[in-house]
């Protein structure tokens, strides 16, 4: 299902929504405490005082990118900690009951930003024409698929990993002797 997302442009058109606004969900003193739409700006994210955020959920706006004529994808961008290396992507499905949801690597993302990276399922780069925006191949309906995205919507979103995670940091949150030993045993 794709929502009507009203003055959503598509890519390399000159009236492309910039806001920013970050879904942080957090938990405080074991209980949930949900902050959705805060807008922390470039790089903000993380909760206050005696707040431990567990994950990073983001809006996205996908267009496909050889079906000029459609509505975008209300998608969703999350970060969370435990799997600290891996960003999911999650599309609604035709029926809006159900979603696809795409794994990739947190660096994928980062150095697709850049220049074009991945050579299986998922392959992440610059627009070719417009700066503004990244392509993202994906498999989706059991065939690869060409999307785009705003960039600054995905620089946003790593921004906040960062601030949860830094870079290199991600193996800290990671026991693989407990791993090691549960597969092992």
């Amino acid at each position: 299902m794709q929502r009507n997302l009203g003055s959503q442009a598509r890519p390399g058109s000159a009236e492309a929504d910039d806001r920013s606004g970050l879904h942080v969900r957090t938990r405080r003193n074991g209980h949930r405490t949900d902050q959705i739409g805060r807008r922390l700006g470039r790089f903000g994210a993380g909760g206050g005082v005696g707040v431990k955020t567990n994950f990073v959920h983001r809006p996205a706006i996908l267009w496909v990118a050889d079906r000029h004529d459609e509505q975008p994808y209300a998608a969703s961008l999350v970060y969370r900690l435990s799997d600290p290396f891996a960003v999911e992507l999650v599309l609604p499905r035709g029926d809006g009951r159900h979603v696809t949801k795409v794994l990739f690597g947190r660096a994928l993302l980062i150095d697709g930003l850049e220049k074009p990276t991945g050579d299986g399922a998922v392959r992440i780069e610059p627009h070719i024409v417009d700066s503004d925006y990244i392509t993202l191949t994906l498999p989706l309906n059991g065939r690869r698929q060409e999307l785009y995205a705003e960039r600054v919507k995905l620089e946003a979103f790593i921004d906040a990993t960062f601030r949860l995670v830094p870079l290199g940091r991600e193996k800290d949150l990671i026991d693989l002797d407990g791993w090691l030993l549960e597969v092992t045993s």
